[in-house]
């Protein structure tokens, strides 16, 4: 393990932001599998050390990045959630967060999917998350039946992948965060409030 050019040393606990920063800018850049711990500590300035200082190994790193990426996202929809604002302005706020800040988009929805079991752990509780958050969409404000519960992953699961596809430059990547917005909350508002 080299230092970097102009490395700074590792016993500094205040540089776990730093570290995690650049993780989020390196991953988000090229996927978790093209990334070596030596890339994110040339990413940062520090020396290799220094991030097996705070982190143990890639995965803890990758899963640190994750973390602060989804946390992000949850932050700003619990910002735009009621009574503030309804679903297309919470799926506005999500695609115009994505195309303000590609690479921790594309950490969360491009390069995160099926990395290591506990991202997929994670992965999980942040759709499941959002699946229960979709209940204020719907007209009865008692318990799901197990059709609404699917109906409400589904739309979920469908407005991530179509955020993944727009992102990878698939679908529509001309498309504008207000077009997507629309398209997504008109296809999650049909299953929401389909009737059973």
């Amino acid at each position: 393990m080299t230092a970097a050019p102009g490395a700074r040393p590792a016993n500094r606990p205040s540089r776990v932001d730093e570290v995690v920063e650049a993780a989020v800018r390196r991953f988000g850049r090229d996927g978790y599998a093209a990334v070596t711990m030596e890339d994110v500590a040339e990413e940062c300035g520090l020396a290799v050390s220094a991030l097996y200082y705070h982190f143990p190994g890639k995965d803890d790193l990758f899963h640190a990045a994750f973390r602060r990426v989804r946390d992000e996202v949850d932050a700003a929809v619990d910002r735009h959630g009621p009574p503030v604002g309804g679903l297309r302005e919470i799926l506005g706020t999500v695609f115009s967060w994505a195309r303000a800040h590609p690479e921790r988009a594309r950490l969360l929805w491009l390069f995160s999917v099926g990395t290591t079991p506990t991202i997929a752990r994670l992965w999980d509780e942040f759709v499941a998350r959002h699946v229960a958050g979709t209940a204020r969409y719907r007209a009865d404000a008692g318990e799901p039946d197990p059709t609404e519960r699917i109906a409400a992953r589904t739309a979920v699961l469908a407005g991530n992948v179509a955020a993944l596809h727009w992102l990878a430059g698939d679908l529509y990547p001309e498309a504008t965060p207000e077009e997507m917005t629309e398209a997504v909350a008109s296809m999650m508002e049909r299953l929401l409030t389909a009737e059973v």
